[in-house]
């Protein structure tokens, strides 16, 4: 991409409200304990308007009545500090609470206001779940987000728009909640349809009135394009579908032709900046220097039924799917699948090699799964029976690395073919 001397982006350019709202979310979350929601761990009312109050960026106005998703802003915060691992969720009996990891956190505060911007816009253009930022909406999340890039390049900066009065309106369908999300990060300044007292509560359409594009963002706007893949968040409810109900494919599969790797949104953007500016940022988990050592872990069907066993982590998944097969005596005779998020057919997922779709369990090592002691995680085997196996992960042991082994049980074997 050339670079104009028009276009470098000085630090005072930056958007500050976001990096700011990120560190008034982590010292919340430090200073409390903050218990989750039973139902979908999000945080709870109570602390949602303590939170609310304190942020910079307040758009839109709420009530106090509404859940996490009908705060944008904290929910964009909770995702993106999980996301990046600065915090993590732990449980207990009494359910799941949301934590701070103090060692990420001064990773983080070591990078200046910009790299801690680039390192937020990054994590969220390239690694987060959009459907879950999207209130869980699957097909719901923006998709022509190139398209309306290019758009918005061509229209004047710094003077509003009226979505109505334009090709706005059908490029800015089902935006929703993005409306509010590109202008946290500084894309632009939204206004929505009929906006919100204090007294009112948040509705669930957004609907835009018009937007005011800001300076910085057309500096950004090439980058973002050539570093978006709607495959990145976009999910895909048709393939869990056809393992739902367990079609397969007959006919052989063409290799499809390889495609060109995506240069990160850090690099493209790092010459944008007065040199020096730019140098470091924080990558999610997994992405830097593996975790080496043993890692112990409790594999579950009922209370009653569990195995535990210990793997290297420079095991892959699919050496844990043999291992989970060996401890409770199961053919390996089906497909099956790890889901990080604990959601059963969720997105974070990991399939067995023989299945239509990636990424798959023998292209990862644990020790790049940023698992931590208490993760919970699922490991399901055969779509049509669904056994159902919850992990959790006891111990993680940073020594050397010993061969992967059962190292303690509970109940007998569960009758597979019963």
């Amino acid at each position: 991409m050339k670079i104009h001397s028009e276009s470098v982006i000085t630090a005072e350019e930056v958007p500050k409200e976001i990096v700011n709202d990120v560190q008034t979310f982590l010292d919340y979350v430090e200073q409390h304990k903050i218990k989750l929601t039973k139902s979908r761990e999000y945080v709870k009312r109570k602390d949602l308007r303590e939170i609310y109050a304190r942020l910079e960026n307040r758009k839109p106005a709420a009530s106090g009545y509404g859940n996490q998703d009908d705060y944008p802003m904290i929910h964009l915060l909770f995702h993106l500090t999980l996301t990046l691992g600065l915090t993590y969720k732990t449980w207990s009996k009494s359910g799941a609470s949301l934590m701070t990891d103090p060692s990420r956190i001064d990773i983080f505060q070591e990078l200046n206001t910009t790299e801690k911007y680039i390192t937020l816009l990054n994590t969220f253009w390239t690694n987060m779940d959009w459907d879950e930022l999207q209130k869980g909406r699957i097909g719901k999340v923006p998709s022509n987000v190139d398209l309306l890039l290019e758009y918005l390049e061509e229209q004047p900066f710094a003077k509003t728009l009226h979505v109505t009065e334009s090709d706005l309106a059908m490029y800015l369908y089902s935006y929703e909640s993005f409306l509010y999300y590109f202008d946290y990060f500084g894309f632009w300044e939204f206004e929505e349809k009929d906006a919100l007292t204090e007294s009112t509560d948040y509705p669930r359409e957004i609907e835009p009135k018009s937007i005011k594009l800001m300076p910085t963002f057309k500096k950004f706007i090439p980058a973002l394009v050539e570093t978006w893949s709607p495959g990145n968040h976009a999910s895909d409810p048709l393939s869990s579908l056809m393992k739902i109900f367990g079609q397969v494919f007959d006919e052989a599969k063409e290799s499809p032709e390889e495609e060109e790797e995506l240069e990160s949104l850090f690099s493209v953007l790092q010459p944008l900046f007065a040199k020096g500016e730019l140098q470091n940022i924080l990558l999610v988990p997994g992405e830097g220097e593996p975790v080496t050592g043993n890692f112990t872990l409790n594999v579950s069907l009922t209370p009653s039924c569990l195995r535990k066993i210990r793997l290297p982590g420079s095991a892959t998944l699919q050496e844990m799917h043999s291992l989970i097969q060996e401890a409770f005596a199961f053919d390996d005779d089906h497909l099956y699948s790890f889901f990080m998020d604990g959601k059963r057919f969720g997105k974070d997922a990991y399939h067995s090699p023989m299945d239509i779709e990636g990424p798959y369990a023998h292209e990862k090592e644990i020790g790049r799964l940023n698992l931590y002691t208490g993760m919970r995680f699922l490991y399901l085997f055969d779509y049509g029976d669904e056994w159902v196996f919850h992990i959790t992960v006891e111990e993680i042991e940073e020594e050397e690395e010993e061969p992967a082994a059962i190292v303690g049980a509970k109940g007998g074997a569960p009758d597979q073919y019963g």
